[in-house]
């Protein structure tokens, strides 16, 4: 039997990498800084010091500083540069040949959460044709056998006659 909306939300928050937002390193830093230092904190992709609920900026790997902030959707857009996607009737493959930070190499995580517990996710999985109408599919994620960060997801779609 299918899991309540509820109950997939609960296990996303457990499976969700929490994370460092931009507001909670302005709001709960205490240690001395250099004058201006705090205001130069912004996303190393777009140079913007703007956080949002609906995008965050947020530290995603074990970057520090100035390097460290990346805006959730500016992560999303540059990881989707990186995709390769394969489509048929019953299968969408998608697949990165990197799938972490170019600096510090840590692997992203799928899923973020920030300390309100929101949950952020980094792919939006598009299923195949042929589960449209019937809403039946698998996802399967490929795990190299070398520690590398490529990451790859099938989704096998079913129909009614299969």
């Amino acid at each position: 039997m299918g899991q309540t909306a509820e109950e997939l939300y609960q296990q996303e928050l457990k499976e969700a990498k929490p994370c460092i937002t931009l507001q909670d390193e302005k709001t709960t830093t205490t240690e001395p800084v250099e004058a201006n230092s705090k205001d130069q904190l912004a996303c190393r992709f777009c140079w913007s010091d703007e956080s949002t609920e609906e995008n965050p900026c947020i530290v995603p790997c074990k970057c520090k500083g100035s390097v460290g902030f990346v805006h959730f959707e500016c992560l999303r857009n540059w990881l989707s540069t990186k995709l390769q996607r394969k489509e048929s009737e019953n299968l969408v493959s998608m697949y990165w040949k990197t799938f972490e930070c170019e600096i510090c190499k840590q692997a992203y995580p799928y899923l973020f959460k920030t300390s309100k517990s929101k949950v952020y996710k980094l792919v939006d999985v598009q299923l195949p044709v042929s589960c449209a109408s019937t809403g039946h599919y698998l996802v399967m994620e490929s795990l190299p056998l070398e520690k590398n960060s490529s990451r790859t997801i099938h989704i096998l779609g079913f129909s009614q006659e299969k």
